[in-house]
């Protein structure tokens, strides 16, 4: 019995984190409103590559749901899509000057949300007992969305920026 249940709880830890890789659909379509082609296909890219990740993922304690073989490969190809999307968006951050406008709080919510990745990676690495597996769906499912909603955030300033600017550094 105990087995089934560490089996299922799996299933959903990586379901939760897998799911919220899905706020990145939005975060895609701001990018096709925005005319940001190249960023539309770096974010589906990357929503894609977290995905893989997670369901071969046979790290943390957690069984993986397919492609166990790939596991390895995975984790590489999400960290450096997930790298060179932080990069593409410090990028357009510093081109149209937007750490400006950027308040206390902006500044409140990126560290939050990179907190919620130190914690998720390295609080919870082994994930041994069912409660910290829990937790880690938690925490990473929360970077998921932070992520991708502030890279949104950004889009929409990018647009709205390139709308009312004669400048558009795209």
């Amino acid at each position: 019995m105990d087995k089934l249940f560490d089996k299922i709880l799996n299933l959903l830890v990586a379901m939760v984190v897998i799911v919220t890789n899905f706020t990145g659909i939005l975060t895609i379509v701001v990018c096709d409103v925005a005319d940001l082609h190249y960023d539309k296909f770096l974010m589906l890219f990357t929503m894609l590559a977290s995905i893989l990740h997670h369901v071969s993922a046979n790290n943390r304690g957690l069984e993986p749901i397919v492609f166990k073989k790939y596991s390895e490969q995975f984790l590489w190809i999400d960290r450096l899509f997930a790298l060179m999307s932080i990069m593409r968006i410090l990028y357009l951050m510093v081109c149209y000057n937007l750490f400006q406008y950027l308040s206390f709080y902006g500044y409140v919510m990126i560290a939050f949300t990179l907190l919620l990745l130190l914690l998720s990676d390295i609080g919870f690495r082994s994930n041994k007992t069912n409660c910290s597996k829990i937790i880690y769906a938690i925490l990473h499912g929360g970077w998921h969305i932070m992520a991708f909603l502030m890279a949104s955030s950004i889009y929409l300033a990018i647009y709205t920026i390139s709308c009312t600017d004669r400048h558009d550094y795209r």
